[in-house]
């Protein structure tokens, strides 16, 4: 009997498909890997921020135009003409496309403003991975004959909600298996792909699930192709899983091997390499993972494993005297002052309630003295207004901007004082496996 073909689940992220020159290396990443292949694509550099500012203009502000539309016009049209500049007959063909699809955008962002925030969101931020899928379906296709598209709303299903929807496992499981299996059984050097980020809710409509939601999508994919599955790699442009942040540090380690718990509690703490749900899930199905640089795929990564023992008292592996620092900038401090004392679960539960809108993102909570702490990132105004106008009358409040989050994984006093030296530490919260620490921006 014919051995069944294994997969190789791999995933882009933005950041690594900065330009065309990136862009461009793609195809010998597949091929050095060998097909078959599933590849996730995030969109393009920093399509999703641009798309986002256009959203604030059109919805909140009540533009009529948008300057941020016009720069990503701008920047796609410059990727397309670089990437086939050499077939021209291409390059038609994928401009009429993207003609096509920029309208439908304008057409989402100006006339649908009567949408409910949410949904207005999804709808038009998905767009920044819907684009660059069509350009990586039409560049891929000269570099390999069997390439397959999967539009991700097909496979990807989940629950109800917008901007941070939650994915239904089950449906997406039956959705990825019925749309793959029959290529992988039938097609050894199929190249499959589909975009990140994005999903199709029970609902109807479409859904997107927060920031670094690819790779979630990729954690699903893999998860559902368990007994076809050849080995999952994200790719970074890092070494691997770093034990500093290199915009904050000009020294930093790359870690060959961490576990699923560590991962987790770090991507918790801000370290930006993961994103938790997705770890959750890969430690759930005990998968194996690489984590790759993409400019130099041959040389250091990091490989997650399931813990050796979930009953061991150390509840993650890391070698002794190492300690890993993550860094959140920008965040919004709150101390929040209940009103009237309801009890301390009560109390705290209230705020976080609150704060867990679409569209506000808790990096940190405490309860200390009666007083709660938050550490926010603030996605937009709406939700802020939002989240403002549910606590003024339970809760005196009193706001710190330009505030930096760190954490300190396992805490490590020489490295905590070595860190925050000369900064100002306006709150700090120790537990046996991590610190965090609130300092003063500016």
């Amino acid at each position: 009997m014919k051995e069944k073909k294994r997969i190789t689940v791999v995933k882009f992220g933005g950041g690594v498909l900065s330009d065309a020159k990136a862009i461009s290396r793609v195809p010998e990443h597949i091929q050095r890997i060998g097909p078959p292949v599933f590849a996730i694509f995030s969109a393009f550099g920093k399509m999703t921020s641009m798309l986002e500012s256009a959203i604030e203009d059109f919805y909140v502000e009540g533009r009529s135009s948008s300057t941020s539309f016009e720069e990503i016009t701008v920047f796609v049209y410059k990727i397309a003409k670089e990437l086939f500049k050499n077939n021209r007959r291409l390059k038609a063909e994928v401009e009429s496309e993207l003609d096509k699809m920029f309208l439908d955008l304008a057409y989402a962002l100006k006339k649908k403003r009567n949408m409910e925030f949410g949904r207005y969101y999804d709808e038009c931020v998905s767009y920044g991975e819907k684009i660059s899928l069509k350009i990586m379906k039409f560049y891929l296709s000269q570099f390999f004959e069997n390439v397959i598209c999967f539009d991700p709303e097909e496979i990807i299903i989940t629950n109800e909600g917008s901007v941070f929807a939650l994915p239904n496992y089950l449906l997406s499981y039956r959705a990825i298996r019925r749309a793959v299996l029959p290529y992988l059984d039938n097609c050894d050097d199929a190249v499959i792909i589909t975009a990140g980020f994005v999903g199709g809710s029970i609902e109807g409509h479409v859904a997107t699930m927060g920031k670094e939601g690819s790779d979630l999508t990729a954690a699903l994919i893999g998860i559902s192709l368990e007994d076809r599955l050849r080995e999952i790699i994200f790719f970074k442009n890092t070494e691997g899983f770093l034990d500093r942040d290199p915009e904050h540090f000009k020294s930093y380690k790359s870690i060959r091997e961490v576990d699923y718990n560590l991962l987790f509690l770090a991507a918790s703490a801000g370290a930006r390499i993961l994103h938790p749900g997705a770890s959750l899930l890969l430690k759930q199905w005990k998968q194996k993972v690489k984590i790759c640089n993409f400019n130099d795929p041959e040389g250091k990564f990091t490989e997650v494993i399931p813990p050796e023992d979930e009953k061991k008292n150390s509840p993650f592996k890391l070698k002794k005297g190492k300690t890993i620092v993550t860094v959140l900038d920008d965040q919004l401090v709150y101390y929040l002052i209940p009103k009237r004392y309801l009890g301390d679960n009560n109390n705290i539960t209230y705020a976080l309630v609150a704060a867990s809108n679409a569209y506000i993102k808790v990096n940190f909570f405490a309860y200390t003295g009666g007083v709660v702490v938050l550490a926010l990132s603030i996605e937009d105004s709406v939700g802020f207004l939002e989240f403002y106008n549910k606590l003024k009358d339970f809760y005196w409040m009193n706001d710190i901007d330009s505030c930096t989050l760190y954490g300190f994984i396992p805490p490590d006093e020489k490295v905590i004082r070595e860190v925050l030296k000369n900064k100002k530490v306006i709150f700090r919260a120790d537990t046996p496996v991590v610190t965090r620490v609130i300092v003063k921006s500016r």
